[in-house]
């Protein structure tokens, strides 16, 4: 006969309270359930596992040796149900979500950080990429949630997406280039313009080189960075204009080393997109993030 660990459970309460009415209450359960608790371990063991005396009840050398086991699965369960309420109430549990460059830089330390202000004991994992790699990292299920800075085409029925924010892509140059200072531009004056921009599958590329392919223009790549601050040091240095977040370079626009050039019709507004698994996939953390986000994306981002 097998041996039900209920039935374990209410022997090593009985043992510990030394009665059958007290253990049942601390059970919530009647005293005849727990009484035929014991008669079916007792049956399943072979051998009398207790005596009863006017005090209550006493061991036999059987239940002696049966109570630190029925005394191990119990604290076993306590465990395993505060191992549960720990991560209901993020005391474990890890957020892991990943960023195209520009967000992970300028944007999603932002977010983390009040995150972690409401969940203090959560552990979080940034992974920073550009936009077609963080859509990798989704389906290997390296991370469950990402912000990336372009809308990216995806088949796949697992990975869900929506616009959380916008963002927009500026042409910026240092003070003392031409263009600096230059009114009425159009989009044509930028035809075979040496640029710094950054490499394949950047968003940020990906957004200004479409807009000026609807007007017709292409620029030249002078040199490709990789990252958003390798890119915007240099244009800081001289190498050539490049088309960059303004969140990115607002305290370089602030302190007047660098300028935004004003084209007129050149529109590079572009969305920010939120990245998910679905919903009934996701791990709590990660259903709460998702939360806090458009909490803040409809408080302004």
């Amino acid at each position: 006969m097998s041996i039900n660990p209920e039935h374990l459970l209410s022997f090593a309460r009985v043992a510990e309270t030394g009665s059958v009415s007290t253990a049942a209450e601390s059970l919530f359960r009647s005293q005849p359930a727990v009484s035929q608790h014991l008669r079916q371990l007792t049956d399943a063991i072979g051998e009398p596992l207790y005596t009863r005396h006017r005090s209550g009840v006493q061991l036999t050398k059987t239940g002696l040796e049966l109570l630190p086991h029925a005394q191990a699965l119990e604290r076993a369960i306590a465990g395993a149900q505060r191992v549960a309420e720990q991560v209901r109430g993020f005391d474990l549990g890890q957020l892991s979500v990943g960023a195209s460059m520009t967000i992970a830089v300028y944007l999603m330390p932002r977010f983390l950080a009040a995150f972690k202000q409401l969940h203090p004991h959560l552990g979080m994992r940034l992974l920073t990429r550009n936009s077609t790699e963080v859509l990798d990292l989704l389906g290997h299920g390296d991370i469950e949630v990402a912000l990336v800075e372009t809308p990216l085409e995806t088949s796949r029925p697992d990975i869900e997406s929506r616009t959380l924010l916008h963002d927009e892509v500026v042409l910026a140059v240092t003070p003392d280039h031409p263009f600096a200072t230059a009114r009425g531009l159009r989009p044509r004056d930028l035809a075979g313009l040496e640029v710094v921009s950054r490499e394949e599958g950047s968003g940020t590329r990906i957004v200004s080189e479409l807009a000026l392919a609807s007007f017709g223009v292409e620029v030249s790549v002078q040199i490709e960075t990789s990252g958003i601050e390798a890119h915007k040091e240099a244009i800081l240095q001289g190498l050539g204009p490049g088309f960059i977040s303004r969140r990115a370079i607002e305290r370089e626009l602030n302190a007047g080393l660098l300028s935004v050039v004003s084209v007129d019709g050149l529109v590079m507004s572009r969305p920010l997109t939120l990245l998910h698994l679905p919903l009934e996939l996701c791990t709590r953390p990660s259903r709460e993030f998702l939360r806090f986000l458009q909490t803040e994306a409809m408080a302004g981002g």
